[in-house]
């Protein structure tokens, strides 16, 4: 069975249409008269009429209601069950017909309808499918009714859906991938009955189907079977529909358009439900069609890996009616120059504007600090883009994130405000991130807003001082990263009056060598990480009044010799200290056992001539975790490990002469031993002929214990992890695994 739909109806009640002109045409109506089926076909058609008078409201509420939408499905596996039944139907009746028409072709179709007919009786074959659909129908008409389903007067059911013509001839503009198909179709099924049968018009016939059994029994050759056409194959398909019709889904909540034609775009209308739009991967696309501008309740907008986008939108196009519009992103779009003209305004309603990853793009819309709902503005990897629309920024902006300008050579200048514009008028800013922008460098003067909380600036290496003006009256911030800015040289002084200030990085900044003589804030600095700062000669002044530091890591610099006469802040839960290679303060100068609050602790590849670790009450008691690394000269875990009651792991790591655990054994609460790269140890520690092993298997026994080196070994019950592992060169490792 063949049928033509018009792009544009909806599926289901096309289908059914399609059914109820089927039911009623003369080859079937006289075959079912034959075999004394017609009061069925005439019960089906009573109730798809039924059926057909709800589905246009079915079809609307479906985007609402989920049960609606289980019902359209289950109707339309029904409707394909009752056309592959007609299409039985269809099939023994054209046969029977072409029977009498041809005797050329008779002696055929008499063998396939002897064979057909010896086997089974036609009419109690398909007895038992007719009483399933009845039964599926009445099922379905109950269930609408169920659904509350209303009848459309003048609905989608009066439509008049057309049956395309059985005809030779092909459309040529029709054809899409297909035509190997239609090559050896036309050649080798006409063209071979034409040459057995005297090419008699009466005697050849076509049949399609989506049955395998249909086709065995019709055929007078081999049946054809169609492949599934290609991706752009059916996308050309659709599209030349599309352009004889437009696309009215009024009740269309969300679209994704990806890898179609930007003609396809012109043809939908009647969006006026439409919510969500997202355009990916149209090549050829160079702007959004004006129409698209007429999108009333659009409320998100994004387009993607568009290479061809070159604007937005056409010039000319209004954004009157998309008042709607919240969230605008444009991605992946290399060749983009602008998002609007000049003369046009972005849509007022804008609260989020993402743009990333556009090549080209060298500014922005002048009418951006206009947009008075904007909160979220996030600038990614254009790297033309060498500043800013002047005039103030968005008063409600609340968070700017700048990544990937390689150009921007200097912040917004309606960004910073130099304290004479009234307050009414700032900006609000809340979160700044710079990152990546290697040629700025902090102009123009003024200040921040004061509402800022959260601060990060990475990666700019020609920024050499931040202004003391920039922070000077930024009371409320919370958070600020600096990092991997090369040239930076000194750290604004204000840096101490930030009173709300709980987090500070800096991180490999590596012409810094001082921090501000000012100090840091005391009242509510919680985490502080300094990392690879090459040149950085000590560490802030008056650490000590630093009472609410709770988390202290320095690491990987080498030009620090000694730490804050005071020590470090007294209710320390975690402090890290390695790779400090110039560190002369003994160990047991550094005052740990003061720190009563602290838990985790990892030293290491400070005193280059440490022997012994730890020293006699070097370390406070109630330390929890403790991590040992890179001490070259390291012999001893001595018994001072043994004072630490609460420890539960223990971690030693890249200390090659390390060879002698405590003789009175280890903290037995330790849960977790982890030796690593201490090839000297290791060799102790590994079997029952190990030196150390007695002191090992004393650990608590609950779990197993895994020896791995590539197999098992051997089994231990414990509830302690102990890994031994040598990752030197990258060449093997072993390790105790304690689940």
């Amino acid at each position: 069975m063949e049928f033509g739909l018009a792009v544009g109806e909806n599926l289901v009640s096309s289908v059914l249409g399609i059914l109820s002109e089927e039911l009623v045409s003369p080859m079937l109506l006289e075959f079912a008269r034959k075999e004394q089926l017609h009061s069925h076909l005439k019960k089906w058609e009573t109730i798809l009429l039924k059926i057909q008078a709800v589905v246009e409201d079915a079809e609307e509420r479906q985007f609402t209601d989920r049960f609606v939408k289980l019902w359209l499905d289950d109707l339309k596996d029904l409707a394909y069950d009752i056309e592959d039944v007609l299409d039985d139907f269809s099939t023994v009746a054209l046969r029977q017909r072409s029977k009498k028409e041809s005797q050329t072709i008779t002696g055929k179709i008499r063998k396939y309808m002897s064979s057909f007919f010896d086997q089974f009786s036609f009419k109690y074959k398909m007895g038992s499918k007719i009483k399933e659909i009845t039964s599926r129908l009445q099922d379905v008409v109950k269930q609408k009714d169920d659904l509350g389903l209303m009848e459309r007067i003048g609905g989608s059911h009066n439509r008049v859906l057309r049956r395309t013509a059985s005809t030779s001839l092909v459309n040529e503009s029709l054809v899409f991938g297909r035509e190997t198909d239609k090559a050896f179709i036309m050649n080798q099924h006409i063209f071979r009955e034409e040459e057995s049968f005297q090419g008699s018009s009466e005697s050849k016939i076509i049949v399609t189907t989506r049955s395998l059994r249909v086709a065995s029994m019709m055929g007078t050759v081999p049946a054809y079977n169609l492949k599934e056409m290609s991706f752009d194959h059916c996308l050309s398909l659709f599209t030349q529909h599309a352009l004889a019709s437009f696309l009215s889904l009024p009740s269309l909540h969300e679209l994704n358009l990806e890898k179609c034609d930007e003609q396809f775009l012109t043809r939908f209308k009647d969006l006026t439900a439409l919510t969500r739009l997202k355009i990916e991967n149209i090549s050829n696309l160079s702007a959004l069609p004006e129409g698209f501008t007429c999108l009333v309740s659009l409320e998100v907008l994004e387009v993607e890996d568009c290479g061809g986008l070159k604007s937005l939108w056409q010039q000319g196009a209004g954004f009157e009616e998309l008042s709607c519009l919240k969230r605008l992103a444009v991605m992946k779009c290399p060749q983009l120059l602008k998002l609007i003209d000049e003369d046009e305004e972005l849509p007022s309603s804008l609260e989020y504007i993402d743009i990333e990853d556009c090549s080209n793009l060298e500014k922005l819309p002048n009418g951006i600090q206009k947009l008075r709902a904007l909160k979220d503005l996030s600038i990614k990897w254009c790297p033309k883009l060498s500043s800013f629309p002047s005039g103030s920024f968005p008063s409600m902006l609340k968070n700017l994130v700048i990544l990937g300008c390689t150009s921007l050579q200097s912040l917004p200048e309606g960004l910073v405000h130099n304290g004479s514009s009234s307050s009414s008028t700032r900006c609000h800013l809340e979160n700044l991130e710079i990152l990546a922008c290697p040629s700025l460098r902090l102009v123009p003067t003024g200040e921040l807003p004061a509402a800022l909380k959260h601060l990060e600036i990475w990666d700019c290496n020609c920024l050499e001082f931040i202004p003391e003006s920039l922070l000077q009256n930024n009371r409320s911030l919370e958070f600020i990263r600096i990092g991997n800015c090369k040239k930076l040289k000194t750290l604004p002084r204000c840096l101490s009056t930030f009173e709300y200030l709980t987090e500070l990085h800096v991180n490999q900044c590596s012409s810094l060598e001082y921090f501000p003589a000012s100090g840091l804030p005391i009242h509510n600095l919680r985490t502080m990480l300094i990392s690879k700062c090459d040149n950085l000669k000590s560490l802030p002044n008056q650490m000590h009044d630093l009472t609410s530091l709770q988390y202290l890591t320095v690491f990987g610099c080498p030009c620090i010799e000694t730490f804050p006469e005071g020590g470090f802040p007294p209710n320390l839960l975690s402090l890290s200290i390695w790779d400090c290679k110039r560190v002369k303060l003994r160990f047991a100068m550094w005052r740990l056992h003061k720190l009563t609050s602290l838990k985790d602790l990892s030293v290491g590849d400070f005193d280059r001539d440490m022997v012994s670790f730890p020293e006699d009450s070097t370390i406070p008691p109630n330390l929890v975790r403790l991590q040992v690394q890179s001490l070259p000269e390291l012999k001893f875990l001595s018994e001072g490990l043994l004072d630490l009651v609460s420890l539960e792991a223990l971690d030693v790591r890249n200390c090659p002469k390390l060879q002698y655990l405590p003789k009175n054994g280890l903290p037995i609460t330790l849960g977790l031993l982890q030796i690593r790269n201490c090839p000297l140890l290791e060799k102790e520690c590994r079997g029952e002929k190990g030196a150390y092993w007695p002191i090992i298997s004393l650990l608590p026994r609950h779990k197993q214990i895994a020896f791995l080196d590539g197999q098992q070994k051997q089994m231990v019950n414990s509830s302690c992890s102990i890994s031994l592992k040598h990752d030197l060169d990258l060449c093997y490792w072993m390790q105790f695994d304690y689940a």
